[in-house]
């Protein structure tokens, strides 16, 4: 994974203290995304004997001798993950169908896996199409046939069933809405559940047969029933639950289009089949394997930095706070962390952050955070060597083209001179403006296939690290 712009971002003064560390962090950065290549976990995770017929994955084993093999999925991170299952399975009966977002076909190799990109984050036409093609291929599958699927973050808009009357023009509009809510994604996801014809383990009952599900985890807890809102897994959740959370955050009759509220109504008296519960039947015949998540990305960095001798503290509870605190939490950590060391030390952590979104301009969550570190650190002693990174794993943060931002004292010295109002951005959730008019701070990856959520890379005292020469 290249990140774009890469050479913009240390292309600072001669002399420049700052070249060394932000070397550093961009490496670190890549360390990471390189540790969650779909391509690569699933040919690690998956091995097959073509003598034998046997496909092994983690404790569970499938025998392959005279099986159809299909291949379905949706994410931003299925194309990668059906290449690597083509690789695998060379010479094994094998077709199917994925979904992935658009813009990322013509980068991919399938040859017997067909391949449908619809729209995300946001549905639309196609998506409702493309889903209902996946449906009718599963329709064709025998309960002798093994079902291999992929399932990664972004695939709960990618395949959209909803339920009558619910319209695509209403699920756009809750979709919008819930985005904007300040809602976690686990919450959000418990709605979207309850709107669809196959979110929510519905999907599961549509297959008859024995089924292998390959995930990339991009929530916090790697809770099967949210990622992509558990298509084929068994949920906790209920329409008592879905209503609870609109009460919570204020989603009144007023604000969710007319049919949202239709469907959890009937859902509440009945007349709609909740979802299916841990104990259905339908998911004896499913084996799931988480095979990828944020902590994979975090350990490599670990171990990368752990190598060269640095100091370097893993936070294990990932976040999942307001955005802005979780900035502001970072800047006061940093505090700390140059009061108590002398030396380089490298802090990671990673999650999803959560932005309520009031105003309309263009920015992301990583941006958010990024943002936020940097007006509280401008309240500290000048002196003061912290710097900060945090970006998506997928490449895209918000409605923004860029992944995340860098804030160190090369940043703070440019805003200090610049005098931009970041509270004015702020208010407006317009943060990659922001760092556009500051210059040399927002980090350009595109899509990058994979999907683990965020990683926030906390460096203080870096001031002598280029004799250091970390990661050479």
């Amino acid at each position: 994974m290249e990140i774009k712009n890469y050479k913009d971002l240390l292309d600072l003064p001669f002399g420049s203290s700052e070249i060394c560390a932000r070397e550093f962090l961009l490496r670190l950065l890549k360390i990471g995304l390189d540790a969650v290549n779909p391509f690569e976990i699933v040919t690690r995770s998956l091995q097959y004997n073509s003598v034998s017929k046997l496909l092994m994955v983690s404790n569970s084993e499938f025998d392959l001798t005279d099986k159809q093999v299909h291949v379905i999925g949706a994410g931003k991170a299925v194309g990668r993950m059906a290449e690597a299952i083509e690789k695998v399975l060379q010479g094994v009966p094998l077709s199917g169908i994925i979904c992935v977002p658009e813009g990322v076909r013509n980068s991919l190799t399938l040859k017997k896996i067909q391949c449908v990109e619809s729209s995300h984050p946001l549905p639309s036409e196609i998506n409702l199409e493309n889903t209902e093609r996946t449906i009718e291929y599963i329709k064709e599958i025998s309960k002798d046939d093994l079902v291999i699927s992929l399932i990664s973050g972004g695939g709960s808009a990618l395949w959209s069933a909803p339920i009558p009357p619910i319209t695509i023009t209403d699920l756009i509009s809750l979709n919008q809405t819930l985005l904007h809510s300040g809602m976690s994604i686990h919450e959000i996801n418990v709605v979207r559940k309850h709107m669809s014809r196959i979110k929510g383990g519905k999907a599961a009952r549509m297959i008859p047969s024995t089924t292998l599900i390959l995930l990339l985890s991009d929530v916090i807890g790697d809770q099967l029933e949210s990622i992509a809102s558990g298509p084929f897994s068994p949920d906790t959740s209920t329409y008592h639950d879905v209503i609870n959370l609109f009460r919570k955050y204020n989603l009144s009759k007023d604000v969710l289009p007319t049919s949202i509220y239709e469907v959890v109504t009937r859902g509440l008296n009945g007349e709609i089949t909740e979802t299916p519960k841990p104990k259905d039947p339908s998911f004896s015949r499913f084996h799931h394997s988480i095979i990828g998540s944020n902590n994979v990305a975090r350990q490599a960095i670990y171990k990368a930095v752990n190598q060269v001798g640095m100091e370097v503290i893993v936070e294990d509870h990932l976040v999942d706070g307001d955005a802005r605190i979780v900035g502001t939490n970072l800047a006061q950590l940093g505090l700390q962390i140059s009061k108590e060391k002398s030396t380089p030390v490298l802090y990671i952590s990673g999650g999803e952050p959560i932005v309520k979104v009031t105003g309309n301009g263009i920015g992301g969550r990583n941006q958010e955070v990024v943002a936020a570190f940097l007006r509280e650190v401008s309240t500290f002693d000048p002196s003061l060597d912290i710097s900060l990174i945090s970006f998506g794993t997928d490449g895209i943060d918000g409605n923004s083209e860029y992944s995340g931002a860098i804030c160190d004292t090369f940043t703070l010295n440019l805003f200090r001179e610049k005098k931009v109002p970041v509270d004015c951005y702020q208010e407006n959730n317009d943060l990659t403006n922001f760092f556009l008019q500051l210059g040399k701070s927002l980090i350009l990856l595109g899509p990058t296939g994979t999907n683990v959520m965020d990683v926030q890379l906390l460096l203080v005292n870096s001031a002598d690290m280029e004799q250091n020469s970390p990661l050479q």
